[in-house]
């Protein structure tokens, strides 16, 4: 079987990550990537990022200040822990909670979402954004249309917000992926971020 290739060389914190999470989103559990890198700081991140999404990394080398990484696809994000499991169940029940609620009572229509690379890099956006007083958004769990995976993702009423807050989150140095429209005739098509 043939390995999918990433070649990150030539990007910057965020995007060589970002580009690592949209290729692995869409391969099945037990295939694996080769990451390739002109930054030998980024097997650190992709380190914590497997670690952070239940992806596995699988072997490292560094040949002439190329790094190639492989990973392979995991299960998913796992909370280590009796008590970690329980906070990580509760996050997924209050995600889908709200969700529910503003199908029922739609206090504002959300049709923007914003993914991220893995959850705990969703929720740290979602903690800083209202910690800088942006609070236009909602955390939601990710639509199974995306990925088949838990995820969290921020939803947005409107497009130039939802386009304004990826651009502000890049900026910041987090690890947005995409965002994605939520059509009126269902289903999801990817917004361009110019």
């Amino acid at each position: 079987m043939d390995r999918a290739v990433i070649d990150t060389r030539g990007y910057t914190c965020p995007i060589p990550l970002a580009m690592v999470s949209r290729k692995m989103n869409g391969m099945d559990e037990g295939e694996s990537a080769v990451i390739i890198s002109d930054d030998a700081g980024f097997r650190r991140e992709l380190e914590i990022w497997c670690a952070e999404t239940g992806n596995a990394f699988l072997e490292h080398s560094i040949e002439g200040g190329v790094l190639r990484v492989t990973i392979g696809k995991g299960a998913g994000f796992r909370q280590e822990g009796a008590i970690g499991r329980i906070k990580f169940i509760l996050l997924g029940v209050r995600l889908h909670v709200r969700k529910a609620v503003l199908s029922i009572v739609p206090i504002k229509k959300i049709r923007y979402l914003i993914t991220f690379v893995s959850i705990p890099e969703g929720l740290r956006a979602d903690r800083w954004l209202d910690s800088q007083g942006k609070r236009g958004h909602v955390a939601l769990p990710v639509p199974s249309e995306i990925t088949r995976r838990c995820g969290v993702v921020l939803g947005f009423s409107g497009r130039e917000e939802a386009k304004r807050t990826y651009r502000l989150l890049m900026d910041n140095k987090f690890a947005p992926e995409d965002v994605y429209v939520m059509e009126d005739r269902g289903g999801l098509s990817k917004l361009m971020i110019e």
